[in-house]
């Protein structure tokens, strides 16, 4: 696949991980140059979404601005 050339096309979850083989995932691989390389993206809106997932995000990400000071140092 050429530099930048795109192709798209429709897969299952089953196709790729391990997952119910109703869920339609739409497909795009893209070229990453010369040597052969594509990256490939899925999408779907059939996806569940992942409740626990978010909440730990928004965790992480506060105590990584949280001040911490080295006392006794």
């Amino acid at each position: 696949m050429e530099d930048g050339r795109r192709v798209t096309s429709e897969t299952t979850l089953s196709q790729w991980f391990d997952g119910a083989s109703s869920v339609r995932l739409d497909e795009e691989i893209i070229g990453l140059g010369r040597y052969g390389f594509t990256l490939t993206v899925f999408s779907s809106e059939e996806l569940p979404d992942e409740p626990d997932e978010e909440e730990d995000e928004d965790q992480a990400l506060q105590e990584s601005y949280t001040a911490r000071f080295a006392y006794g140092r």
